[in-house]
C-alpha cells in the first residue's frame, strides 16, 4: 500500500502555483524551496519532478534542446524531504558546483522532528552505512559480516518492522556487495516539544551531515533510537529494518533512554490519521556562487 501511494505521488503532474517557490535566480543558478512528496529529479522512470518544472519555467520548455534537465542537477533531496535545493542554469555552473560538492566546499543543515526527547543537547552520530540485503534498496547501519545478515533487527522485531528472511534482488547485488561507508552526522537540539493534544514527546533537532550517504539522516536518527516523525521506511512499522539494522539488545545498551516502542506507535498512529509528511527539511544551504565565487547562504523555514 505504501509503495502504491509513493508511485501515485511520483506520477502526479506538478504546476507552478503549488510547487514552485523560488528563493534566488540569476543566469547561472536557481535556488528553490522544494515541497515534500515530490521528486527532486526525474529518476529512471522520468516521472514529473521539480527539476522539470524549474526547467520549463527558466527555459520556456521542458524539452529545450539547448539545455536539458539532467544538466541542471547539482544535488538532490529525497522525495519526502522538503527544503532548499539548487539547480544549475549553465554548464559552467554545473561543473563548478559539482566540484564544490565533491570536495565538500558546501555546507547543508537540516531540521527534523524526531520521536521522543533526545536526552542530550548535542552530539555526533558516527556510524557506517551499507545497503540492507534484507530490505533492498534501503540502507542500514553496518553490522559486520558475522552472520548477522539473516537476523537484522533482532529476534523480537521491536518497532513493528518487517521480520522477513533474506530477500536479495538481482538488480541490487552490486550495491549490497559494496563495502560499508563511513558516515558522520552531528546534531543539536533546538527544542523539546510535544506533538498533538496527546502530549507525545518529540525533539526539534538541527542535523548536519558531513558525508552524503543515501538516507543518511533518516538511518542515523533511527539508529540512535529516535526515528524522524513520519518516516515510513526507518520509523515504526517502516519498510526498512527496525532500529536501522541494530539488534534490540545493542540498542538497549547504547541508547537506554531511546524512544520506546509504545511512544513510537502512538506517534505513528497520529501521523497516519493526519497524513503527516516526513518531518525532515533542508533548512540552509551554504555555497559559493559558481561564477563570482561570492559566499551565499539560502534558507527556508520548515513546514512543521
Amino acid at each position: 500500500y505504501q509503495k502504491i501511494q509513493v508511485e501515485q505521488r511520483a506520477s502526479t503532474p506538478l504546476n507552478r502555483t503549488l510547487h514552485y517557490y523560488p528563493i534566488y535566480k540569476d543566469e547561472h543558478l536557481v535556488v528553490v524551496n522544494k515541497p515534500n512528496r515530490i521528486l527532486c529529479v526525474p529518476g529512471p522512470r522520468r516521472n514529473p519532478s521539480l527539476a522539470n518544472l524549474v526547467h520549463g519555467i527558466c527555459f520556456g520548455s521542458e524539452d529545450n534542446e539547448y539545455y536539458n534537465v539532467d544538466k541542471m542537477v547539482i544535488h538532490r533531496l529525497d522525495m519526502d524531504t522538503s527544503g532548499v535545493v539548487a539547480y544549475a542554469l549553465s554548464e559552467r555552473a554545473l561543473s563548478i558546483l559539482h566540484d564544490d560538492f565533491r570536495h565538500r566546499q558546501v555546507k547543508k543543515t537540516y531540521q527534523a522532528l524526531v520521536c521522543g526527547h533526545i536526552p542530550i543537547a548535542e552530539g555526533e552520530i558516527d556510524l557506517p552505512l551499507e545497503r540492507d540485503p534484507l530490505h533492498p534498496p534501503f540502507m542500514r547501519i553496518a553490522v559486520g559480516n558475522d552472520n548477522n545478515n539473516n537476523n537484522v533487527g533482532g529476534g523480537d522485531n521491536e518497532n513493528g518492522g518487517n521480520s522477513s528472511t533474506t530477500v536479495v534482488h538481482e538488480g541490487f547485488q552490486k550495491f549490497i556487495q559494496q563495502a560499508p561507508k563511513p558516515s558522520l552526522t552531528t546534531f543539536r537540539v533546538l527544542s523539546w516539544e510535544y506533538m498533538s493534544s496527546c502530549r507525545l514527546p518529540v525533539t526539534r533537532v538541527e542535523l548536519t551531515p558531513y558525508t552524503g550517504r543515501t538516507h543518511q539522516l533518516r538511518v542515523h536518527c533511527a539508529g540512535m533510537g529516535h526515528p524522524i516523525v513520519g518516516d515510513d521506511i526507518y520509523g515504526y512499522f517502516g519498510e526498512g529494518a527496525p532500529n536501522a539494522g541494530l539488534d534490540n539488545h545493542v540498542m538497549n545498551e547504547l541508547y537506554p533512554q531511546r524512544c520506546n516502542e509504545t511512544v513510537q506507535k502512538r506517534i505513528y498512529d497520529v501521523v497516519q490519521s493526519t497524513n503527516q509528511a516526513l518531518c525532515l527539511h533542508a533548512k540552509q544551504l551554504y555555497i559559493h556562487h559558481p561564477i563570482s565565487r561570492a559566499p551565499m547562504v539560502f534558507e527556508a523555514d520548515p513546514p512543521f
